[in-house]
């Protein structure tokens, strides 16, 4: 009998957690499964401690018992707080370096253009028709970074491009920026974004999330 309320157990709880589970967040799914477990737990000390057990000390394992779930439950509560805040610092941390790798990056095509346009023995050429030199095939709305591996999140958009102004808009495809409903370049809300424009004068940067 006992045999079959362990695999009982164990099944049911199981199918709970992976009925119950979410692909990005196992939360929800091991909330249920603990809800499930305990529920089983109880039903299977007063199956255990059914007559002729006696009655007192029946009632001494079921407040035991009632006092582990509730300590259990507390547990798990603090524990889970404390992982939703150790991410969220960490995604802070990683917008820092976010800002910081594109900052490092989105510069370089436009210094290159505003050197190569200051150059000119008679500036001939204006500042969108050089940054098409030294950016070939650059057209609005084009990623123009280029990345060393696939899982770079990095990306470099073309967002203006005229004779007098050239603007790139630097953004990170994950993580977390200062506003999480921030509306991002490419659709997308509270990722990190950096904005760069340059024209005969400089370059002027924003941090823009």
């Amino acid at each position: 009998m006992a045999f079959i309320w362990f695999v009982a157990g164990v099944v049911v709880v199981t199918a709970v957690f992976f009925l119950a589970g979410e692909s990005l967040d196992p939360w929800p799914a091991l909330d249920a499964a603990g809800v499930v477990a305990a529920v089983y737990l109880l039903a299977l000390v007063i199956f255990t401690t059914r007559k002729p057990f006696p009655v007192k000390s029946r009632i001494i394992i079921l407040l035991f018992c009632v006092g582990f779930l509730f300590a259990a439950g507390s547990f798990s509560t603090t524990f889970r707080e404390t992982t939703a805040w150790q991410k969220n610092q960490l995604l802070k941390i990683l917008g820092v370096i976010q800002h910081g790798i594109i900052d490092s990056q989105m510069p370089d095509p436009l210094l290159a253009t505003l050197e190569k346009y200051h150059r000119q023995p008679s500036k001939k050429k204006t500042i969108g028709q050089i940054f098409k030199e030294v950016v070939p095939d650059v057209t609005i709305g084009k990623d123009i970074y280029k990345r060393d591996a696939e899982s770079d999140s990095l990306r470099i958009f073309v967002a203006g491009l005229t004779d007098d102004e050239v603007v790139l808009i630097g953004q990170a495809t994950w993580g977390k920026g200062r506003s999480p409903e921030f509306k991002n370049y490419d659709g997308k809300s509270g990722m990190v974004q950096e904005r760069a424009v340059l024209t005969a004068k400089g370059v002027t940067y924003d941090s823009q999330n």
